[in-house]
This record gives structure tokens, C-alpha cells and sequence, in this order.
């Protein structure tokens, strides 16, 4: 069922008249982008199979976990015409990631883990240069840095695609694209977040298993203007989304990558579905052409697979474990526009 939201403000004056919505980019402009996230999650079923017989010594494993993550990009325009901007600058800052694990494991032990990660894009200025539609990204002449950092790096911030096409008056209704929503939630790309604390190689895994061309996207997002007061206009989201990952190629990969591939176990599959479910909204300055901010609020399940055959006896024991968690997702992004 779809749940609708009509975030409209208290005595607003709803203007009859079609709005026009137009994105507007104007160089010396400066955008500051300030994002958070905050999500929760608790493991509410295990099932595990060996040798095709269910295990039951699994079943008193419980997980609680939370990950907040946030960051601020600065963005100077320096050519731009309208709603297409060619050229900026974008600096970061406020850049972090922290994770917090509860876990129980099937004997009744219980283990708390933290961790805290950080980015050595920390107040580093990337330029953005429109190149056949897509943004390349560089340093500027008077800087240098890692070229690593730049790869995944995303320059162009998907918030005009969630407007309408033209005009569109109050209860106008339209579809966008629940890829859109998945890009809002990665918002600027590969940041390089890292656990200063953890091994180089339990980087790199993480970063190959993150990788967005494993991830497909499918479902619906509704958007309906719900009001237009001094040239602010709401939009309402109703989301249902499904986050698929097929991770059996790149999890093999990497166990050949480390060596001793005998020893390890062979991945027959492994796969991750998260499907989400949820509202938003969404205010756009209509004058200026600029996001004001957009808040998300989702609920979720997660059913993670995985199928391997573990290298011990003449055949081997074959494994297959299924894990469902429950959890809630919120975002917040507000812009800041000035002129340097």
C-alpha cells in the first residue's frame, strides 16, 4: 500500500497558479551541502543448514547495530549558465562514519564493538569539469593530492532530477526514479571512509564489496506538490524500494586475490536484498532554483544468503546460512547558498 505524505505547513497559503521548477546555477555562488545519516538494525532470524540438516545451536544469535555517517561539501561555482553548471570546486569537510555492534553469539557470549572512521579527503578542495556529461574530477593547478582519492568520487549532487518536468500546481503527482534515492543515500560517491584502526586488506574488502556497479535497484517513488508558500515548495515522497547485491563473483575473487585458495571456502552464493519502505519530503527555493532540504525516514529488511562448501573432510561440508534484520534509515540534507 502506498503511503502518501502532505507535508504542508500550518495556515499555508496555497497558490493556485502552476509553479515553474528550474534548477539555477549562477558562478561566485558558493553551496554548502550538509548531510547525515543515522541507521539502526537488529538480526531478528538465523537459519543455518549443514549438510542439509538445519541447525539448531544458531538460533540464540542476536545482533544490534548502528552506523551514523555525515559530511559537509563546499561547492564554488565558476562557470555555469542557468540550470547547467560546467565548472566548481568542492571542498570537504565533517567528514565521518561511526559504527556500533551488539552481538550474541550462539554459546551466549556477548561482544561489543566500536569503530570510527575518517576520510584523507578531510578539507581537500577537488575540481569538477563537465566532460561529455559527466563531471571528471581533478585537482586545482595550485593543489595536488592522491589520485586514488579522486576514483568514485560523484560531482554531480542528484537533486533536480526530483523535481517536476515544467510547471506544476499544488496535488500535481509524478514518478521518479527509486535509483534516485539510492543516489541521495551515497551522496557524493566513494568519500573514502576508513577505520584508521583496521587492517589495509579489511579496507580494500570492504571498498571491493561496496561497489555500486554490484548493485541493482528496482521499485516506485510517488512525489506529490503539496504546498507552495513564498516561493518555497514541499514535495512529498512515498518510497518502496529493493537494494539487491550479488556478491559471489567478488567475494571468490578475493579469496584467490589473498592466496592459498585450498584452504579457503568455496562461495556457491552470496547475496544481499534490502527493501526499503518509507516517506520524504523535499523543499525547493523557487526563485533561487536551489534544494532547501530533503529529510527521508525508512524502514527496512534485510535478508542476507550465503551458500559455501567449508574445506574440511574428503567432501567437504557444505553451508548455507540465511540472515534477516529489521532497521530504520534517516536522512537529513540542508543547503546553504551564498556569495564569496
Amino acid at each position: 500500500m502506498k503511503i502518501l505524505l502532505f507535508a504542508a505547513l500550518t495556515g499555508a497559503l496555497v497558490s493556485p497558479i502552476a509553479a515553474d521548477f528550474q534548477s539555477t546555477f549562477t558562478p561566485g555562488e558558493v553551496r554548502t551541502t550538509i548531510f547525515s545519516i543515522d541507521e539502526s538494525s537488529s538480526l531478528v532470524e538465523v537459519e543455518v543448514i549443514m549438510n542439509g540438516e538445519e541447525n539448531p545451536t544458531d538460533g540464540g544469535m542476536q545482533q544490534e547495530r548502528t552506523v551514523s555517517t555525515g559530511g559537509t561539501f563546499t561547492d564554488k561555482i565558476l562557470r555555469a549558465k542557468g540550470s547547467e553548471l560546467n565548472t566548481f570546486t568542492r571542498t570537504y569537510s565533517d567528514l565521518m562514519a561511526d559504527m556500533a555492534m551488539d552481538m550474541v553469539d550462539p554459546l551466549g557470549e556477548s561482544r561489543m564493538s566500536e569503530s570510527s572512521s575518517e576520510s584523507e579527503l578531510e578539507d581537500v578542495t577537488v575540481l569538477f569539469t563537465l566532460d561529455e556529461g559527466d563531471f571528471v574530477a581533478s585537482y586545482p593547478e595550485d593543489e595536488s593530492g592522491s589520485e586514488e582519492l579522486l576514483e568514485g568520487l560523484l560531482g554531480h549532487l542528484p537533486f533536480a532530477e526530483f523535481l517536476p518536468d515544467g510547471d506544476a500546481k499544488v496535488d500535481a503527482e509524478w514518478e521518479i526514479e527509486p535509483t534516485l534515492i539510492w543516489d541521495v543515500l551515497n551522496l557524493g560517491g566513494e568519500l573514502s571512509l576508513v577505520d584508521p584502526d583496521s587492517e589495509e586488506d579489511d579496507a580494500e574488502i570492504m571498498k571491493a564489496l561496496n561497489d555500486d556497479e554490484l548493485v541493482e535497484i528496482e521499485g516506485e517513488v510517488d512525489a506529490t506538490l503539496a504546498s507552495i508558500e513564498d516561493d518555497l515548495a514541499t514535495i512529498a515522497l512515498a518510497i518502496e524500494m529493493t537494494q539487491y547485491r550479488e556478491l559471489t563473483d567478488a567475494v571468490n575473487a578475493m579469496g584467490e586475490a589473498q592466496g592459498d585458495s585450498e584452504g579457503m571456502p568455496q562461495m556457491d552464493l552470496m547475496e544481499d536484498e534490502k527493501r526499503y519502505e518509507g516517506e520524504g519530503t523535499l523543499v525547493w527555493n523557487l526563485r533561487a532554483g536551489y534544494l532547501v532540504s530533503l529529510e527521508l525516514e525508512l524502514t527496512y529488511e534485510e535478508v542476507q544468503t550465503m551458500n559455501m562448501v567449508l574445506p574440511f573432510g574428503p567432501d567437504g561440508i557444505t553451508l548455507e546460512q540465511t540472515m534477516t534484520s529489521e532497521g530504520t534509515a534517516s536522512m537529513t540534507i540542508e543547503v546553504e547558498v551564498s556569495r564569496d
